[in-house]
């Protein structure tokens, strides 16, 4: 038998960890990786020239419209400086 606040939290389509409709999860977003070389022999992947991809136009990571779709979601990992 489930919880109280487990059955509420599945009847209101609950999500932990939310997507957000912003272009960062849109499968529209498109950009330029621009790989920069750092000072320790290591490499940063800068995203530049994002732009959506149905309209051609510039945007911001934060922005959205009516068209978002979400992209499908990968597991990111975290390299740890320690």
């Amino acid at each position: 038998m489930a919880s109280k606040q487990a059955t509420v939290k599945a009847e209101q389509g609950f999500i932990q960890k939310p997507i957000w409709p912003t272009c960062s999860t849109c499968k529209w977003l498109a950009f330029t990786e621009v790989k920069i070389p750092l000072c320790n022999g290591e490499t940063c992947i800068v995203e530049t020239n994002l732009r959506c991809s149905l309209g051609g136009f510039k945007v911001r990571k934060t922005s959205t419209c009516g068209k978002h779709e979400a992209k499908e979601v990968t597991q990111w990992s975290v390299k740890s400086w320690g």
